[in-house]
């Protein structure tokens, strides 16, 4: 928590979202609640730089479940739970506390630390994290394919 900005720093907004979790019976099973980041009021150049982030190529998916299904190899699913709340940001960005959170006096903010919902640079932060995680695995990025990466027992990883 900070005291004040520094000058010619804004913070953005957030909000809690709400939300029921319900079974695949409609029953429900907890409530939720999730603190997003207003992105859309972030400034261009101030807040962020670069927003893009890469998309796997349906041609890569093709030709790696081909060649799976070829040499009769299982493939394995991993979902990553909150992945865009794992990337460290390269910009310093600071966030009003949203109303609800105890201890949210004004002039009080959140300096982030990692990506969060809502910012509109969480999934390029996201990937670039992954990327020096499986870099210092000993995986190795495709040319052909930003999504796609290879270790040196020939297994595959496709994000």
């Amino acid at each position: 928590m900070v005291d004040g900005l520094p000058k010619g720093r804004k913070a953005i907004g957030s909000c809690i979202v709400f939300r029921k979790k319900h079974d695949g019976h409609g029953n429900l099973i907890k409530f939720k609640a999730c603190i997003v980041a207003k992105g859309f009021l972030q400034i261009p150049g101030e807040d962020f730089t670069n927003t893009f982030s890469s998309v796997a190529k349906f041609s890569t998916l093709w030709i790696l479940l081909s060649y799976m299904a070829y040499l009769n190899w299982h493939l394995y699913h991993v979902d990553v739970v909150a992945t865009y709340l794992h990337g460290p940001l390269d910009e310093d960005i600071y966030m009003k506390i949203p109303d609800g959170v105890e201890n949210s006096g004004s002039g009080r903010h959140w300096k982030l630390k990692k990506a969060l919902y809502g910012l509109k640079q969480a999934r390029r932060q996201w990937k670039k994290h992954l990327h020096e995680v499986l870099v210092s695995f000993g995986f190795v990025w495709a040319s052909a394919d930003d999504y796609l990466c290879c270790e040196n027992r020939g297994w595959f990883v496709l994000e």
